[in-house]
């Protein structure tokens, strides 16, 4: 059984090296060494690239358990029965086997993976369609959080590994729509709530500022109606 150990900090970015070419990637291929640039660059055209340069890439240019699994574009075989890999448990540096049959465009013979009872079956359909008893099309996967505690820990066949990857990836960081909606109606709320208390405190001080412009008012008319009072009783007592 492999186990494959992902970080939840890691981030894949797959790029397509369309100058270099393929050539340079033959060797993190199995029995890449029989294999010719047109493997990836159709014609030896560096300006194009084929189908499995572009998953090559995508896959960052490495040969993992679930781009073995994977059918090779327009074959209904895997590119692990192409490259001579049926069992997908090549590693870098292994000895080459070169009675594999190199191809360009389209692999036109399958290698086949002979299960533990020395039984042979295609890899198209072992690796394609593993049943769960089978720990040879199978996968264990462990993510980890950034401080090395163990967060999840699933199996999986390897055809699926890589979409159950990116679901569980989803699930531990992107909220749920519910989760979304109750946060945006909190933050809205809070919102809300913060030009409440700054219309009420406008509204106060404009009141304030209004009465005190009422009471000076007032207090004139008062100062004007003394002076006017003041004025007729002098005129009355002048006219005794």
């Amino acid at each position: 059984m492999k186990t494959v150990i992902v970080s939840v900090a890691l981030i894949i970015a797959a790029t397509t090296d369309s100058t270099m070419g393929l050539a340079k990637y033959l060797n993190e291929l199995p029995n890449g060494s029989s294999f010719q640039q047109g493997l990836g660059h159709p014609g030896d055209d560096s300006s194009k690239t084929s189908a499995f340069a572009n998953a090559f890439a995508t896959a960052g240019h490495t040969w993992s358990a679930s781009l073995c699994a994977e059918k090779f574009p327009s074959s209904t075989m895997t590119n692990g029965a192409a490259f001579g890999d049926p069992c997908c448990t090549w590693k870098k540096g292994g000895t080459p086997d070169f009675t594999v049959t190199a191809f360009t465009t389209s692999p036109t013979k399958a290698t086949t993976c002979a299960s533990s009872s020395g039984t042979k079956s295609s890899t198209a359909s072992s690796s394609a369609s593993a049943p769960a008893s089978s720990s040879a099309g199978r996968l264990d996967l462990v993510i980890l959080g950034q401080n090395g505690q163990k967060l999840l820990e699933l199996t999986a066949s390897t055809t699926s590994v890589r979409d159950l990857w990116v679901q569980t990836l989803e699930e531990l960081y992107l909220p749920g729509q519910s989760e979304q909606n109750e946060e945006d109606a909190k933050n809205l709320n809070e919102k809300m709530e913060k030009q409440q208390e700054k219309q009420n405190e406008q509204y106060w001080k404009d009141r304030t500022q209004e009465l005190e412009k009422r009471r000076l008012d007032a207090e004139e008319r008062k100062k004007k109606i003394g002076v006017i009072g003041m004025k007729y009783t002098a005129q009355a007592m002048a006219k005794r």
